[in-house]
């Protein structure tokens, strides 16, 4: 026995579906972008760290070090910092891939996308955070080995990192309102 939908739910459904459709692309589109955004910031840290000659004359330029005689293991702890860094990033990159997952779901004005939108929103703030605390450790490993490093540049802030900042917020905002907008929905749906 079957119980046929409302027709409420039957215009509810179609619309559901019609949304579905419409933010099928650019759904897709966002997946594949995080996931190749990834996999190009692996490869921009591998081919930094791979080429020595290439990350002394950064480090003299940018940083005022002269790393020439760093040890392996500072070379070894400031690459394992690089790919921590990663790491925060590729956990922010997943759940952005499954927030759009559920897009594509239909799962989309409810109270679970609505949070893993606030989550993608707090994580990335954690990942700018944890990224600007890294780069000073990767300067102060690098130049462990020099009795002054007093004149180096350990913490900047670059102004992409006050754009990830504002992103992150909106994410955090918009988690909040589709939280109260599915919320008030359920409250409709059981008084009708």
């Amino acid at each position: 026995m079957s119980v046929a939908a409302s027709p409420e739910e039957k215009i509810e459904d179609t619309r559901q579906n019609a949304l579905r459709a419409k933010i099928a692309l650019v759904c897709h589109l966002v997946r594949w972008l995080t996931g190749g955004y990834l996999l190009f910031v692996a490869w921009g840290l591998y081919d930094h760290w791979s080429d020595g000659d290439r990350v002394q004359r950064v480090f003299k330029s940018f940083y005022k070090l002269d790393i020439a005689d760093a040890a392996p293991w500072q070379w070894r702890a400031a690459e394992a910092v690089s790919a921590l860094d990663w790491i925060v990033l590729a956990i922010l990159c997943w759940h952005v891939w499954r927030l759009f997952g559920r897009y594509l779901q239909g799962e989309i004005f409810t109270a679970e996308s609505a949070s893993l939108l606030k989550r993608i929103g707090a994580l990335g703030l954690v990942t700018v955070a944890f990224d600007f605390a890294m780069r000073p450790v990767t300067v102060m490993l690098m130049g462990a080995h020099l009795a002054d490093s007093s004149a180096a540049r350990h913490a900047f802030v670059r102004t992409e990192d006050v754009l990830y900042v504002v992103i992150s917020l909106v994410f955090v905002a918009l988690g909040m309102i589709y939280r109260s907008a599915a919320e008030l929905a359920d409250e409709n749906a059981q008084i009708v």
